[in-house]
């Protein structure tokens, strides 16, 4: 429900966004995968099923992150490069997780959205006071009631297009590549 919402915001201000995709919900929900990469938008890994990825074996990991991989692939052909860790927890699996080709992405702003009884206000001025140049801004679409993150998205964008920011895919500004195909 919400990622259609937020889908329409973004298609409406002409913003293309990078998606952090669940495994299991991208084979649950393959059509809304084919509509976010179709709209222009990134894929991009966030494990199977969010799991705290150090406190898993390498065999393990290797699994996690290759089913989801596998289910974006089933659904659009794409095979993905980027990979946002849950909970932005890499300590002691940097090394291994580079060595299959990921590029690992965290976040520097963080709206906290997924805490229960998070406002659209407190959404919006945690990115507006904290929004610099090369900022990546954490937000969620799934996962719970984003309801708050659907209201406060349009405001966030209108302002900070009023600052002269310009709106692009985490590989366009790592300058990295999305997909090994």
């Amino acid at each position: 429900v919400f990622t259609h919402q937020v889908l329409k915001i973004l298609k409406q201000e002409g913003i293309r966004a990078t998606f952090f995709v669940i495994g299991n919900q991208a084979k649950a929900y393959p059509d809304v995968i084919r509509k976010i990469l179709e709209e222009g938008h990134v894929l991009a890994n966030h494990s199977w099923k969010h799991a705290y990825l150090p406190k898993l074996t390498p065999a393990q990991l290797k699994k996690d992150l290759a089913q989801t991989n596998q289910a974006v692939f089933e659904a659009t052909g794409k095979n993905m490069l980027l990979l946002r860790p849950p909970y932005g927890a890499a300590e002691n699996i940097t090394n291994l997780i580079k060595s299959w080709n990921y590029t690992i992405v965290n976040w520097d702003v963080d709206t906290n959205d997924w805490q229960k009884g998070r406002t659209a206000d407190q959404i919006y001025n945690e990115v507006i006071q904290h929004a610099q140049s090369g900022t990546i801004t954490l937000q969620h679409n799934g996962g719970g009631d984003r309801s708050a993150t659907v209201k406060a998205l349009p405001r966030i964008i209108k302002d900070l297009k009023k600052r002269g920011f310009k709106f692009v895919t985490v590989d366009e500004m790592l300058k990295v590549p999305a997909y090994s195909n």
